[in-house]
């Protein structure tokens, strides 16, 4: 998109030449302007047309510029606003982070502390139930009996 801009610009620029050289007398002729107010008339004298078509394109811009300027200022505090409200979110998001870590961090150990020792009681309550069941399986799955004594 940005070099479809450049070249948009770059064909205006070849058209406004193209109409300058081919109209080149009569932006090198003079003529004489006068300006008539209703109260006065004033005599600008004799001025060449290229320097009332430059004068009339930097009044335009600067008009341009006036006019836009009440706009720009209102858009730049909003825009500093809008700034401040998102580091304000932005501090928040950080110290949320930072709190839910703090609860990470204890829970993370709890778990670790607690699993190791469930995983010892695991090793230890399925050796006596092992030992203690008579009826216990084998690796194959299959019942493990014991020999019974004849009394």
């Amino acid at each position: 998109m940005k070099k479809f801009k450049y070249f948009i610009w770059f064909l205006i620029a070849v058209a406004i030449a193209v109409f300058i050289f081919s109209n080149q007398e009569f932006f090198t002729d003079k003529q004489s302007y006068t300006l008539n107010l209703l109260f006065k008339e004033y005599n600008l004298g004799e001025v060449k047309n290229w320097i009332l078509f430059v004068s009339c394109f930097v009044a335009g811009i600067v008009l341009a510029y006036i006019f836009s300027f009440p706009v720009r200022m209102r858009l730049r505090k909003e825009i500093k606003t809008l700034n401040a409200a998102n580091n304000s979110h932005l501090e928040m998001i950080a110290s949320l982070k930072k709190e839910l870590e703090s609860y990470k961090a204890p829970a993370i150990e709890a778990e670790a502390a607690s699993g190791s020792l469930s995983a010892a009681n695991a090793d230890a309550t399925g050796k006596a139930d092992a030992e203690a069941s008579p009826a216990a399986e084998t690796a194959t799955g299959e019942p493990q009996t014991q020999p019974q004594e004849k009394a």
